[in-house]
């Protein structure tokens, strides 16, 4: 990571640093464009190999970005050395 940034744990939803926030962006983004392309395919995302149904997740969107996690870290991994820790700040409506 950059410097000045740690990394403990990962931590999702309720991430409290800078760079669990950056990974849940990351993985949100990655989630709401595999949502987007099963639907234009016109599959059900309803129906997954790796990952169970459950009321908040699409099976098939979550099985869909499996291939893409390490991108995506590897793109807050360099966000990290772009960002500063204190370009982050606290607000009253999220954490950053």
């Amino acid at each position: 990571l950059g410097k000045g940034f740690t990394f403990e744990r990962r931590v999702a939803p309720d991430a409290d640093d800078p760079v669990n926030v950056m990974l849940n962006i990351a993985h949100t983004l990655g989630y709401r464009l595999s949502v987007l392309a099963i639907r234009a395919a016109g599959l059900s995302p309803a129906f997954g190999f790796l990952h169970d149904e459950t009321s908040r997740f699409s099976p098939l969107a979550s099985d869909l970005q499996e291939p893409f996690r390490s991108l995506m870290e590897r793109v807050v991994i360099d966000a990290t050395h772009r960002l500063r820790p204190k370009d982050f700040r606290h607000t009253q409506t999220g954490p950053y």
